[in-house]
């Protein structure tokens, strides 16, 4: 788990506003302390190097132990190195994505060490947003790559993600982990957190679909109480426990990549195919989730749509023109990409027009180094992105990839 409770106070005072970047990459080869503030480096000093490009994580050979006050025995503790990024803060009206290159070497594949029965022991490396609440509630959602036994029953690699929540006054508590693993036999691999500012879903996805995601405003244990001022803070990080990882066979992140979309943008450009009276040529561009939708369908705009939206938000332009026109029309909508699920395959978008009385597969050419589907259509208003495969496949594969296996996390208790 990454980021469990760190100082408050320190993060408190570095939290910062939304950066006006909109994309920011780093590669670990510049200098780190630039970019990156470390928030937690326990026990100190940090083991955590930077060389070839990679941020690299190990234990300096050691299995770090404290006494337990308790029994007066001693107790495998955490070794925790977490870095925060300093300028990217994006707010909870924002949507976001992060993401990065994660690696446990195959070579870290031992015997399982000798530790206590009911010890867990794990080395994991992570990407996490976190918000810290005026109360002091702290909320962590991290994703990574990792490698561990829990209470002995065996070697497990995969991808992992997790959410907890720290309150002002007690233990780190974890939920909805079990669901966020995908076992892997991957040495490295790219994850990903993102965040949708209209749904106000954060998830987290690697190459093989998505991981976990939370409503961060549903009701319940996921909700943040976030306003759209509040901010996130996103960070890369490690956590190892009970193993001696020697510095000649490291943890590694590469390739750290975040973009900041500050509101859903479409845009529509037009060629008309036969004649044409004068006109003006408009459209508006929106970004819907299932409330939005279900009143639009509630005030006649148009009917309940029949096909597979590519994300949790519909885009839908409303194209009008001003004059007559006889003949086809080229249509090019410029789609919003930031709006897709992590990983989706842009060329299965389509473009479906609602006729009137019913939603029309127009089809489409789809550009994705522009993002742009062109179709051609006889009428106008209004549009929408969809995707395919058809829905049943498309649905089944999202909700199938990454939910399953991947021992379950579980600190032993001190």
């Amino acid at each position: 788990m990454l980021i469990k409770p760190l100082t408050l106070a320190i993060l408190m005072a570095c939290a910062q506003s939304a950066s006006a970047t909109t994309t920011w990459n780093y590669d670990f080869s510049g200098d780190l302390s630039a970019h990156f503030t470390q928030f937690e480096d326990t026990p100190d000093p940090s083991t955590s190097l930077q060389s070839d490009g990679l941020l690299k994580f190990h234990t300096q050979g050691q299995v770090y132990t404290e006494i337990n006050p308790g029994t007066g025995l001693p107790i495998i503790v955490d070794t925790n190195e977490i870095y925060i990024h300093n300028a990217f803060t994006p707010r909870f009206d924002q949507s976001w994505t992060a993401e990065i290159v994660a690696r446990v070497p195959k070579s870290l594949d031992p015997t399982l060490p000798n530790t206590p029965h009911g010890q867990n022991w794990y080395a994991e490396v992570d990407l996490a947003t976190v918000f810290l609440k005026s109360d002091g509630t702290f909320y962590t959602f991290s994703t990574g790559v990792g490698i561990g036994s829990w209470d002995q029953n065996g070697i497990n690699r995969g991808y992992a993600a997790e959410y907890g929540i720290t309150p002002p006054e007690g233990e780190w508590t974890e939920y909805l982990d079990d669901q966020g693993n995908h076992p892997h036999t991957d040495e490295s691999g790219v994850v990903r957190l993102q965040f949708d500012g209209i749904t106000k879903v954060l998830s987290a996805h690697n190459a093989y679909g998505t991981l976990l995601s939370i409503d961060l405003n549903a009701q319940g244990i996921t909700n943040w109480g976030m306003n759209d001022n509040d901010t996130f803070m996103v960070g890369v990080g490690s956590t190892i426990q009970g193993w001696a990882i020697p510095e000649n066979m490291p943890l590694s992140l590469d390739n750290f990549s975040v973009t900041l979309y500050s509101s859903p943008q479409g845009s529509v450009t037009h060629t008309f195919l036969g004649n044409h009276d004068e006109g003006e040529f408009s459209f508006d561009f929106g970004a819907h989730d299932a409330d939005g939708i279900a009143q639009l369908v509630a005030q006649g705009t148009f009917n309940q749509p029949t096909f597979l939206l590519p994300g949790a938000t519909m885009q839908l332009f409303e194209v009008a023109y001003s004059g007559e026109f006889d003949g086809p029309l080229e249509l090019a909508f410029n789609y919003d990409p930031s709006l897709l699920p992590a990983g989706f395959d842009e060329n299965n978008l389509r473009i479906y027009h609602w006729t009137g009385t019913e939603w029309e597969n127009l089809g489409g050419v789809v550009d994705t180094a522009n993002n742009t589907i062109t179709v051609t259509t006889n009428s106008l208003s209004p549009f929408a992105v969809a995707a395919v495969p058809e829905p049943e496949t498309y649905a089944l594969m999202l909700a199938g990839l990454g939910l399953v296996g991947f021992a379950a996390r579980r600190r032993a208790a001190s």
